[in-house]
């Protein structure tokens, strides 16, 4: 990352954050998040079902959105106020689709317990992509080729998946199935394509939402300040916290199959989580702008000021992890759609009213961060405090 950040500068990571954030906010609803699903059944009949399904909504999603972009994507650049990268949208389709593949490969293996190989995957594949970005910011430091190599890690990550042998014998002894296999596993599963998608779509918006608001509000370069704020401090944040679901997902299963009630081991969790969290947060608030400036170079100090704020944030995401990982559990998709609802527009209010009262970047920032932290807090002790959670018959 500093090598990148030096590389490319803060307008080129902008643009290249600018439309990460919109093929996010995309590939969130290709496969309508049934590939979440796969790790639940008994038995590989049915998981493999909920594989076809999710192979085949993916497809059919990245065609229609192919077939949009196609016809209309002046309007659609226009509607979005993304002109900046327009020329880049073509690669959201292909995105959506390798993303949906790669979601499959990955509940596969957390339904086989293979969280090792996950685990030397994912750091060849971070390896593979950081090595593409140095090099295309030697040659190309452009937008594009930040873009380009970003965008190809799920790609990798599903190569690098495939070539264990234990993960290919698994994906080819999946069972094949039929239109009717499928349309039982989706009926049965509908609460993830009814809550969990429309949840996930609107949480990649809340995500993108500072990033895409911040190209239009302040252009740019101000938004590559925040772009790198937000990847240095969510990236080892994301990657724990997807571990963590991955392992507390199968696990919490099978404790609710058992009738065991998940309260006690979610408070637990919950607890440990955020004392495991505390302590870089703490150093990132307090030390973030020198940090950033040694590390970065003094061009991004204004990153390392935002980091500041956005620590209050990145901690609460990192403490209700035990509790995203219950929510799919406990059937609670629809509670978790009805506070995304709610907190994805108070996270828009909160960055327009201080960018309309202060006209500050930073201020908004801190609005945003505070907003999300406390909607984050509101979310965990309303999951635990379900009375009577009930998991899937």
């Amino acid at each position: 990352m500093p090598l990148v950040a030096r590389l490319f500068g803060p307008e080129n990571v902008g643009a290249s954050g600018m439309f990460i954030a919109l093929a996010v906010i995309l590939t969130q609803i290709s496969a309508v998040s049934y590939p979440l699903a796969i790790v639940l059944p008994k038995n590989d009949d049915e998981a493999g079902a909920i594989t076809s399904l999710s192979v085949l909504i993916a497809v059919a999603t990245s065609s229609l959105v192919a077939l949009i972009l196609l016809t209309s994507l002046d309007v659609v650049s226009a509607a979005l106020q993304v002109e900046a990268i327009k020329q880049y949208l073509w690669l959201v389709p292909i995105l959506m689709i390798i993303s949906a593949l790669y979601a499959v490969l990955d509940q596969w293996a957390n339904r086989l317990s293979l969280f090792g190989i996950k685990a030397i995957s994912t750091s060849v594949t971070a390896i593979i992509v950081s090595a593409a970005k140095l090099a295309a910011g030697f040659i190309v430091p452009t937008p594009f080729s930040l873009i380009a190599t970003t965008s190809a890690t799920p790609m990798v990550q599903s190569i690098s998946f495939l070539s264990w042998k234990r993960i290919r014998s698994d994906v080819k002894a999946v069972p094949m199935t039929d239109l009717r296999s499928m349309a039982e596993a989706a009926w049965k599963y509908r609460d993830f394509a009814l809550y969990r998608a429309p949840e996930q779509f609107l949480n990649a918006i809340t995500q993108g939402l500072p990033i895409l608001l911040f190209g239009i509000l302040y252009g740019p370069v101000f938004t590559g300040y925040l772009v790198l704020a937000i990847t240095a401090l969510n990236t080892p944040a994301n990657m724990i916290g997807k571990a963590i679901i991955d392992v507390f997902y199968p696990r919490l299963s099978r404790k609710a199959d058992a009738g065991e009630s998940l309260r006690p081991t979610l408070i637990r969790a919950t607890a440990a989580l955020a004392l495991l969290a505390a302590p870089p947060a703490l150093i990132v608030a307090i030390y973030a702008p020198s940090l950033f400036a040694l590390v970065f170079g003094q061009d991004w100090l204004p990153s390392g000021q935002y980091a500041q704020w956005l620590a209050i944030w990145t901690f609460m995401m990192i403490s209700n992890r035990a509790v995203m990982a219950a929510i799919p559990v406990i059937s609670a998709q629809r509670y978790l759609l009805f506070y995304t609802l709610i907190s994805t527009p108070l996270r828009a209010a909160a960055i327009y009213v201080a960018h309309v009262s202060y006209q500050d970047p930073i201020v908004t920032v801190i609005a945003f961060s505070i907003a999300s932290a406390g909607l984050n807090l509101f979310l965990i002790f309303a999951i635990i405090a379900l009375k009577a959670p009930q998991h899937r018959e």
